[in-house]
């Protein structure tokens, strides 16, 4: 079934920006309509996103016509070169997959909070150089550093402390003498 929406000062749908308001007709009000000489001459587009499978139309300025037809002749084009070449053009905009409420698009597909390569190989130059400069501490410095910071559960100053049955001021003295040997070795 067609519904044409033609503008109106006293419709009742006001369009997206609200800045025009139309009035819907259907059936037989639309032959009535376009029987009067002056609405002959009126402009109209085929709307995209119908509900129903109902084919709707929207009046527009007769300015607005040669854009809405380049804009109908490159659907058709991209359209005809898909089937032609079996491809499938993708729009970072295009829905891929997720739900009415919750769509995703290929854009979101596409960005990710990872590292790119160049960071990957960045970060691993510095684990590297974290690493050499460990190995260069003695072995109790190295102990303390990796107790305090490299652990999955990392200890603190005073477990540490109790752990290796060492005054809590000697443990804090030996922890910031280690960091300041990494620093200098770091740059």
């Amino acid at each position: 079934m067609k519904t044409f929406y033609i503008r109106d000062i006293e419709g009742t749908i006001p369009s997206c920006d609200g800045k025009v308001m139309y009035r819907e007709i259907r059936g037989k009000e639309i032959l009535t309509f376009f029987r009067e000489e002056e609405n002959r001459r009126r402009c109209f587009v085929r709307g995209s996103d119908c509900e129903d499978a109902q084919e709707c139309w929207f009046e527009v300025d007769a300015a607005l016509m040669p854009m809405a037809e380049r804009a109908k002749r490159r659907e058709r084009y991209l359209r005809e070169e898909r089937e032609r070449a079996s491809l499938q053009i993708l729009s970072l905009e295009e829905l891929c997959s997720g739900t009415e409420a919750d769509p995703i698009t290929l854009e979101d597909t596409l960005t990710s909070d990872d590292p790119g390569p160049e960071e990957q190989i960045l970060l691993a130059a510095e684990k590297t150089a974290v690493w050499d400069a460990l190995q260069t501490l003695d072995a109790e410095a190295q102990s303390l550093i990796h107790a305090l910071f490299l652990q999955d559960e990392p200890m603190t100053l005073r477990g540490y402390a109790a752990l290796c049955g060492l005054p809590f001021p000697t443990v804090q003295s030996r922890k910031n003498a280690a960091l300041k040997r990494l620093k200098a070795l770091l740059g």
